[in-house]
């Protein structure tokens, strides 16, 4: 199939570490004897720990194929570029000879930690050994937990070796399967989905629909259809394009070969209504039913940013919102952007700009820029806003957006691979920060939903001590999109009175929402959108579907039999 080369694309992942103690030659060593100055070292990395920031400039869980995130040379290139202080002060000459703490610390505190002279800190109060394990703050491990499952004892999953037992009936369909409510994953539970394409009831007993097309299964989970928060559907047709162990500052590096950077070639975009709708038929094949895409066709996937799939209200997708699409960069100062007018964006329901795309000081002026009227800014950061990447943000940037109740859109695999870095989501979390979650482009981006959930999922693992629960992160691909997007009203949950957009899951091997998080496109059976069956397994839709084994295309998923029932009628017709 001409999708099969991303289907097979494989991420290795990498990680480069850098700690803190390489960082003791900034001490003066004169003044100091040896013994003070790791006192003074351990006592910087407990405060950073205390902190809960992540200490490391590159976090590298979903990079490209056996390439090193960030080399010797962009490790100095990052020491050099990223000084600890706020935009807008400008070094000295002599603070330029000496080491800079890394983007990552800046991120953290906002600049390099003060070292007390050598009288201040007696020799008798240093640590003679490193600090129990037990004793290092546990902050980010994850305050809530994944509520306990209920269940709905006297709804018995059918005898069948299939995934699921399919009863013809009227247009309206009632589904038995485990369902991810608000509340939770309700085992065993029923959601039935009425002729117009709402969702009517949800609970363990639906029954009074007994007319319904009932679509019973054994083990598998009805989650909320995925809502891909970023992407460009134009470059849905172009594949993975490696830059080796090259990583970048800002995305102008890549995009016009800035600053000493290669070029990165995406091939060009592809306009065509073809080319977007194989773009929007790879993402429903993972699951999801709504995308924010710079693009699209129309009768597919929603379309969020152009006709919203049907749905009230309006998003303004900014793919430049300060004019900088000729490559202009600056370290300080708004006044030589042409900044999109907060005034012009009253009219829109959502706003979804590309802001901070990078890792150095003219990544964090763009949101400078656009997070404040003065110094020529605008005011772009609201509780209509989500920012797209928003990479190089310190702690005090984050607070900023957590109190205008501007999201985050992260797009992690993306960023690792372009910059060796991503946002350090425990602390836009911790802050009150909404994160969703897109694939970016499939350029350096994931090629689908899952794949990006995975990507977030090893990098919560193995970098973030597990801060975030299984069901936060299918928040992000789900309910938190909708929120960002401002639709939540109408999609986003399993919830009487929303739109039925819904993706079926095997839940065979992989239990609750590990079926979401370790799913593959062959563990894809059903996505319905607005109440209509569009793709999913063969066995299924031949019934469920009218003229199921006629009216829709069979097609081989990774050895699944799969069916596309893209004819006729389409799920936007339905929507008011």
């Amino acid at each position: 199939m001409m999708y099969g080369h991303f289907l097979g694309v494989r991420i290795f992942w990498v990680t480069r570490v850098i700690s803190i103690a390489n960082k003791r030659e900034a001490i003066p060593t004169e003044s100091m004897n040896e013994e003070l100055k790791e006192a003074i070292v351990r006592r910087i990395v407990y405060l950073i720990l205390a902190l809960s920031f992540v200490f490391t400039l590159n976090i590298g869980a979903c990079g490209r194929p056996g390439k090193e995130i960030v080399t010797e040379t962009a490790k100095e290139q990052v020491d050099e570029k990223t000084p600890g202080k706020e935009a807008g002060d400008e070094p000295t000459q002599t603070e330029k000879k000496q080491d800079e703490p890394t983007q990552t610390e800046q991120n953290n505190d906002g600049g390099t930690p003060e070292v007390p002279p050598k009288e201040e800190a007696p020799k008798e109060e240093a640590p003679k050994e490193d600090t129990p394990k037990e004793e290092v703050p546990k902050e980010d491990t994850p305050k809530e937990q994944d509520p306990t499952p209920k269940s709905c004892p006297n709804n018995t999953p059918p005898a069948v070796s299939t995934l699921c037992e399919v009863t013809k009936g009227g247009t309206s369909t009632l589904f038995q399967a485990h369902i991810v409510t608000p509340d939770g994953i309700l085992e065993n539970g029923q959601v039935h989905v009425d002729g117009s394409g709402k969702i009517t009831c949800v609970g363990c007993n639906c029954a009074a629909n007994d007319g319904a097309t009932k679509i019973f299964c054994k083990d598998a989970l009805l989650s909320p259809g995925l809502i891909n928060g970023h992407d460009h559907i134009g470059w849905a047709t172009r594949p993975p394009t490696p830059h080796g162990d090259e990583r970048f500052d800002h995305r102008h590096d890549w995009r016009k070969g800035k600053n000493g950077h290669k070029k990165v070639s995406s091939g060009g975009s592809d306009t065509s209504k073809e080319a977007a709708a194989w773009g929007e038929i790879r993402m429903m094949m993972g699951g999801a039913t709504s995308i924010i895409g710079s693009g699209g066709t129309s009768a597919l996937i929603r379309n969020l940013d152009r006709d919203r799939g049907g749905l009230p209200g309006s998003l303004r997708y900014s793919t430049f919102p300060l004019g900088d699409s000729g490559g202009s960069t600056h370290d300080t100062g708004c006044t030589s952007y042409k900044i999109e007018q907060a005034s012009s964006l009253s009219k829109y329901t959502a706003y979804f700009p590309h802001v901070s795309e990078g890792v150095n000081l003219a990544a964090r002026n763009e949101f400078v820029c656009t997070s404040s009227s003065a110094g020529g800014g605008q005011e772009l950061a609201t509780n209509k806003a989500a920012f797209i990447h928003a990479i190089g943000l310190n702690a005090s940037d984050v607070s900023v957006m957590a109190s205008k109740g501007t999201a985050v859109i992260w797009s992690a695999r993306t960023n690792i691979d372009l910059y060796g870095h991503t946002i350090l989501a425990p602390m836009y979390h911790r802050m009150g920060v909404l994160i969703g979650l897109g694939t970016d482009w499939s350029i350096s981006g994931s090629m689908n939903m899952l794949r990006e959930l995975q990507c977030i999922d090893s990098l919560n693992k193995n970098h973030y001590n597990k801060f975030f629960t299984d069901r936060q992160l299918v928040d992000m691909a789900t309910i938190n999109n909708a929120k960002a997007s401002h639709t939540e009203r109408y999609i986003g949950a399993i919830k009487a009175g929303l739109y039925a957009d819904l993706s079926l899951f095997d839940a065979r091997t992989n239990k609750a929402y590990r079926a979401i998080l370790d799913a593959k496109v062959e563990d894809v059976h059903l996505v319905m959108i607005s109440g209509k069956i569009l793709y999913g397994a063969s066995d299924i839709l031949a019934t469920a579907v009218k003229d199921g084994t006629t009216a829709c295309e069979e097609v081989d998923v990774c050895g699944k039999k799969k069916r596309f029932c893209l004819k006729g009628e389409s799920f936007s017709s339905k929507v008011s």
